[in-house]
């Protein structure tokens, strides 16, 4: 029994697959834990945005 524990904590098969999973994970709980500092930051930035498109369309004309 004691070999058997042995040889399944050795094997390395699909060791890939678990740490991008725990990656992921970590990236999902972060992005949880922040999520109103991202929202904030997000209206802010399209916020932004807004007024520079209305700029640009004061712009005249490029004519090639």
């Amino acid at each position: 029994m004691l070999n058997k524990i042995k040889t399944f904590w050795q094997e390395e098969e699909g060791m890939g697959t678990v740490e991008i999973l725990m990656i992921v994970g970590v990236l999902v709980a972060i992005a949880v834990f922040f999520r109103k500092t991202i929202n904030v930051w997000v209206t802010r930035l399209v916020s932004g945005a807004d007024p520079a498109i209305q700029k640009s369309d004061d712009l005249p004309e490029v004519v090639h």
